[in-house]
C-alpha cells in the first residue's frame, strides 16, 4: 500500500529501533459494468459487515547506493464487525535483511476495539524485546494510557504509533476517480466460491494524499508546496481484487505498490538521500456476515 510521509517516517522509526492536486486519471473504456461490480464491493467492504481476516504486508525500504536497507514484514488475524470493532492478532518483523527476518522471533501484539476504545496488548514485550519500549509491560492496557507513556515527537513515541496504526482493509478507499485502469481476468472457483477477479491499476499518489491528515483544502495547499517533491517522485499500485459472483463481496486482495521518494535539500525534512519502498500485501476475508460480538478479556472488562 502506498502511506502518507508521516506513516512513512513513522515506520522507519519503528524499525530502526526493532534492529538494535494529483491529475485527475486518464480513464480507459473498460466495461463499465465490471466497474460497477469493483466499486460495490469497495462500498460493500467500507459500509461494514463482520468478517474474519488474514492479511500478510512485506516492505522492503531502500536508500541511494544499498546505503540503507530495512526489510519489513508484518502478519495480521482476526475478526472485524460490521459496527467497527475488531479484535486482531499482529506479528511484526524487521531487519536489515530479507534472511535475518526470517530468522528473528516477530514483535507479537494484539489489539481490541469496542465501542471506539482501543485496548493493546504485547505478549513479549518483557522477554524478546525487553527493553524495546521503555516504561511498556506485557498485559491487556488501554491504548491511550500506553501512549501517555511517551514524551511528544520522541522516537519511541513515533515508534509506537507507527506498530500500533493498523489500517483494515476497508479504510483504504477505492473510488472510481482512483482507478487508472481495470481489466477483468479470467474467472477462479475458491472454496467452491465462483469468483470474478479483477487487475486494478490505482492512482497512487491521489490514495497518498487522501491518507494525509487535514481538509481537502490542506491537501491541496500541500500539493502545491510540494509539487517539485510529487513531480520527482514516482509512485504505483496495482489491486488483484477477487469478488463473489453470486454475492459481491470481497474476498481476496493483492497488491503490489513501489514508491520512490527523491532527496531535494537539506531543508527538506527525512532521510538525507533518495529512498525507494517496495511493498505487497495479501488478504482473505471469510465468514461474511456473521455477528459474533468482540468481547474485552477479563482482565480489561474487570477495570471497566
Amino acid at each position: 500500500m502506498v502511506f502518507s510521509g508521516s506513516k512513512i517516517l513513522r515506520l522507519v522509526l519503528l524499525i530502526l529501533v526493532l534492529m538494535t492536486g494529483a491529475a485527475q486519471p486518464v480513464l480507459s473504456q473498460e466495461d463499465s459494468a465490471a466497474r460497477a461490480v469493483v466499486q460495490q464491493a469497495m462500498d460493500n467492504l467500507a459500509e461494514g459487515y463482520q468478517y474474519t481476516l488474514d492479511w500478510q504486508t512485506a516492505q522492503h525500504f531502500s536508500g541511494e547506493d544499498d546505503e540503507f536497507n530495512i526489510y519489513n514484514r508484518q502478519s495480521i488475524t482476526g475478526e472485524v464487525t460490521a459496527n467497527g470493532d475488531y479484535a486482531i492478532s499482529v506479528a511484526a518483523y524487521a531487519g536489515e535483511s530479507a534472511e535475518f527476518v526470517a530468522d528473528m522471533p516477530p514483535l507479537e501484539m494484539q489489539q481490541i476495539q469496542v465501542d471506539g476504545e482501543l485496548y493493546i496488548n504485547l505478549p513479549n514485550i518483557d522477554t524478546d524485546y525487553a527493553g524495546f519500549f521503555d516504561g511498556l509491560e506485557s498485559g491487556w492496557q488501554s491504548y491511550d494510557e500506553m501512549h501517555a507513556l511517551f514524551d511528544d515527537s520522541t522516537a519511541q513515541r513515533l515508534a509506537f504509533e507507527g506498530l500500533t496504526d493498523i489500517r483494515l482493509p476497508a479504510e483504504f478507499p477505492l473510488t472510481e476517480d482512483m482507478i487508472l485502469s481495470l481489466v477483468e481476468q479470467d474467472a477462479e472457483t475458491i472454496d467452491d466460491v465462483e469468483m470474478r477477479v479483477f487487475a486494478v491499476e490505482v492512482d497512487a499518489l491521489e490514495l497518498m494524499l487522501r491518507q494525509t491528515p487535514g481538509t481537502p483544502l490542506e491537501r491541496m495547499r500541500l500539493m502545491l508546496e510540494s509539487a517539485d517533491f510529487f513531480k520527482k517522485s514516482e509512485l504505483s499500485l496495482r489491486y488483484t481484487l477477487w469478488i463473489g459472483a453470486a454475492d459481491g463481496q470481497l474476498y481476496r486482495g493483492e497488491s503490489v505498490g513501489s514508491t520512490f521518494l527523491p532527496y531535494l535539500t537539506e531543508e527538506e525534512q527525512g532521510v538525507p538521500y533518495d529512498l525507494r519502498i517496495e511493498s505487497s500485501a495479501a488478504f482473505t476475508i471469510a465468514r461474511h456476515g456473521a455477528v459474533d460480538a468482540i468481547r474485552l478479556p477479563d482482565e480489561i472488562a474487570a477495570t471497566d
